[in-house]
């Protein structure tokens, strides 16, 4: 029987990876070293009733108060659904498709029209 000893990839590429002044540069300066066109969005998906909800420990809210504010809130798919009864143009898009031609406000927790640019789902 023959024992083969692991190889640790990430250590080796930590080990033999090389920045070169130029790249240094960029990073110092904090520049944008790669563009990504168009943006990518993460879409949530969950069950009804079903999303994640958040809460701050130190905060003296009771858990009644975080789960009746979780339950209020949109999540991007609940709004998605909220948009599709608001927009004629929303109603031919699926979920996937939105962030192409509707933008998810974060602050309002709507969906809506997109003024420039696209991005994808």
């Amino acid at each position: 029987m023959e024992f083969r000893q692991c190889q640790d990839e990430v250590k080796q590429y930590l080990d033999a990876h090389y920045v070169a002044q130029c790249e240094a540069f960029w990073r110092i300066m904090v520049y944008e070293m790669h563009y990504n066109f168009p943006t990518v969005y993460c879409l949530e998906v969950h069950l009804s009733g079903k999303q994640n909800v958040t809460w701050n420990e130190n905060s003296a809210d009771t858990m009644n108060e975080i789960v009746e504010c979780a339950a209020a809130r949109d999540t991007a798919l609940t709004a998605w659904f909220a948009a599709n009864a608001q927009y004629e143009d929303a109603k031919d898009l699926y979920y996937q498709d939105f962030p192409t031609k509707f933008v998810f406000n974060k602050k309002s927790r709507k969906w809506t029209p997109r003024q420039r640019d696209f991005a994808i789902g």
